[in-house]
């Protein structure tokens, strides 16, 4: 595992319909931490978000994860996209007051609840019947003589989802019954599914969390973003996924913090806390915080009476190297964003407005014997170098 890494590992089993057409997948703990249900859910979270990728695990498609009650009732479940997950509610999760409200609450927001393990023990899910969606029965649980009764009542009210599928009998048995999805080793086997997950700096977390709680202007927020440039790449995949409804890409550190909000930012940074992995100085983490604040510089020394360019090229510099960080080529990266045309023209081809990033590379190359900005002499792009390099080392090493 390359240095600044943890091991992202999660499985996936399919979910078919009556036609055997993939519809989605439920999402297992495949991590080597015990603990609670809530610890393994917030895991595969993260190695879904920020280690193998949505993309690479759902597609189109949706995820089923497992929570408990501490998951449900927490802000984290929260950080979940509706479009892309269904939650599924276990055993453990019961009918209290508290369980209503926040299943309520939730249906409100979006989210798709399913009963999980059901097995015909109705008083288990009766107060929240009326905010569930669907009913997974475990064929391992009730036999094929119960499996009428149990389904029964749902029929044509609630999606009927057979788990444990594992016979063209018990496939033909749950359709007959009125299952609409099926899942189990009759159409697949779980796969397992790893990548990196980049290590972040729990002190970082911890540090925005608190500018977040005590509601701090939103430039503190922003220039401890420009410190963690693996937290900055984060921030702008969340932004800029159909969960926060967006129409046009974040292209800022600022626009990115605006459209997440303080609250949805807040409940990110505490999951990446709860699974964070602390990590010592990353040489590439302090050259791409050189680019972004020497590309910073040069955007306001040349273009000084446009203030949003100068951001947009720190945001370029700041991503010119996360795609090795994050063991992607450079398109695979700059796709996975989403970004504006111009900030993907310079991080693709170094051209278009903001491509001063391949003169900084030139530069960094050629120990400074080569082309300069437009509108920049060699006096001041030295200048600029060395407040770049000043910031970078404080900000990306350890002190």
């Amino acid at each position: 595992m390359t240095p600044g890494h943890s091991e992202a590992r999660l499985m996936r089993q399919p979910i078919v319909d009556r036609n055997r057409n993939l519809v989605g997948f439920e999402l297992l703990y495949a991590g080597a931490h015990e603990g609670s249900t809530s610890r393994r859910t917030a895991e595969i979270v993260s190695d879904l978000f920020h280690g193998v990728g949505v993309e690479h695990v759902l597609g189109t498609l949706v995820g089923h994860v497992d929570v408990d009650s501490e998951f449900l009732g927490s802000r984290l479940v929260e950080v979940l996209p509706p479009e892309r997950v269904r939650l599924e509610l276990g055993d453990t999760v019961g009918s209290t007051a508290e369980t209503v409200a926040r299943c309520q609450a939730l249906r409100g927001l979006g989210y798709r609840l399913v009963a999980d393990n059901y097995w015909g023990d109705r008083d288990r899910i009766g107060a929240i019947l009326q905010h569930i969606d669907s009913i997974k029965v475990d064929l391992d649980w009730v036999t094929p003589d119960q499996l009428s009764a149990v389904a029964r009542p749902f029929a044509g009210r609630k999606k009927l989802i057979a788990e444990k599928v594992e016979s063209s009998e018990q496939f033909q048995l749950a359709m007959a019954q009125g299952f609409d999805y099926f899942q189990g080793f009759h159409f697949a086997r779980p796969e397992m599914l790893t990548g990196k997950r980049p290590a972040v700096d729990p002190a970082a977390l911890m540090r925005l969390i608190n500018f977040v709680v005590k509601d701090a202007d939103s430039i503190e927020i922003e220039n401890e973003f420009k410190r963690q440039p693996l937290l900055t790449v984060q921030l702008l995949k969340l932004a800029n996924s159909a969960a926060v409804g967006m129409r046009t890409p974040a292209s800022t550190l600022r626009e990115a913090i605006m459209r997440l909000g303080r609250r949805a930012l807040q409940t990110w940074l505490q999951l990446l806390v709860y699974t964070a992995n602390s990590t010592g100085a990353s040489p590439l983490l302090h050259t791409a915080a050189m680019r972004g604040k020497l590309m910073e510089l040069v955007a306001a020394e040349t273009r000084p009476e446009v203030s949003e360019f100068s951001d947009r090229a720190l945001l370029v510099g700041l991503l010119s190297l996360m795609h090795v960080v994050f063991g992607r080529t450079q398109a695979q990266f700059v796709a996975e964003l989403e970004l504006d045309a111009d900030l993907k023209e310079a991080l693709e081809s170094r051209t278009g407005p903001l491509g001063e990033l391949q003169v900084v590379e030139a530069r960094e190359a050629a120990a400074g014997a080569c082309q300069l900005p437009e509108k920049c002499d060699a006096a001041a792009m030295n200048r600029l170098e060395m407040e770049a390099f000043r910031w970078a080392t404080e900000v990306a090493l350890p002190q």
